[in-house]
Order: structure tokens, then sequence, then C-alpha cells
């Protein structure tokens, strides 16, 4: 009888020990799985945000100062380009500016590519011939800018129909 107990002991530790190794084999089998889930994702989002980045659509209006560039259709000569500033500060919704002449300075609302400039107010200093002139539009280019958006590194003003008002370059620090 002893002995018979002795088998139907080792017979069931025969079969918990299977029943446990299953078990482990299951719980590492789920595991490496969640593993290769969670590189899955994680590589998704790098190509995602290396992809946003390259078209654009990632960077931001912030992050420093611009220089006119181009204004309606304008190109500045880097003298009047380096003359000139645009900042964006997100925390307080305002931007400030000067086209090379006067200090401008107003709200502004971005959601995704929208942009609308509010409130833009400018000292009024006289200013010689072009510098005059660049300040009427680029403040008139400002009123009208409904939209924006990053391409080839310069940051483009746009209006209702999505033509350029302002080509816009990052300043050299």
């Amino acid at each position: 009888m002893a002995n018979m107990n002795l088998q139907g002991s080792a017979a069931l530790m025969m079969r918990t020990a299977r029943s446990s190794a299953r078990f482990v084999a299951a719980l590492a089998a789920i595991l490496v799985l969640a593993i290769l889930v969670l590189a899955i994702l994680l590589l998704a989002s790098l190509v995602l945000v290396s992809f946003l980045t390259a078209s654009g659509q990632a960077q931001s209006l912030t992050g420093g100062a611009w220089r006119i560039s181009e204004l309606v259709r304008q190109k500045l000569d880097a003298k009047a380009s380096a003359q000139t500033s645009v900042q964006f500060d997100p925390a307080a919704r305002r931007v400030s500016a000067t086209a090379g002449c006067n200090r401008m300075g107003g709200g502004y609302e971005s959601a995704g590519q929208r942009l609308r400039f509010s409130q833009i107010i400018s000292t009024r200093m006289a200013c010689p011939g072009a510098r005059d002139a660049r300040e009427r539009a680029f403040i008139h280019a400002l009123e009208n800018t409904r939209s924006w958006r990053i391409e080839k590194s310069e940051l483009l003003l746009l209006d209702g129909q999505g033509a350029v008002l302002v080509r816009l370059r990052r300043a050299q620090t």
C-alpha cells in the first residue's frame, strides 16, 4: 500500500511539474509577444515622427527668431533680411516683429496649420522709403495670414487661398 501511495504521489508530482512547465512556457510566450508588440509600436512611432519632421508638420513656429526672406513675392537682400525679425511666444500667444524700422507686436491664434494674427500694433517712427513700404506690406501680410507651413526649412505665411504672403528663414544664432 505504501508503494502504491508513493507511485501515486510520484505520478501527481510529474503531472504537476508538466502543468507548471506548460504554464511557464505559455507565460514566456506571452511575454515575448508583448515585447514584440512594444517594439513594433516604438518603431512605428519613430517612423511617424521622422515622416512628420521631414514633411515639416512637426516643426514649429516657435523656438527662435525668423528673418523675412521674401515679402509679397519680393525677395529681400541679405542686409534687409538681417534687419527683420519675427518671434512667436507660445505661452503668451504673442508675436513680436520688425520689418527693419518699427517694432510690432500682437496676438496670434494657431490651431494645426491655421494661423491668425490679431491686434497688431506698431511704433510710429518715420522710416526711409523702402523700409516704410516694407513695413506697410508686412503689416498687411500679417493681417491677411490664415495659415502656415514649413517648406524646405522656410516658414511660409499664407492667405486664405494658400498664396504665399511671407517667406521666413530661421535667424542664425
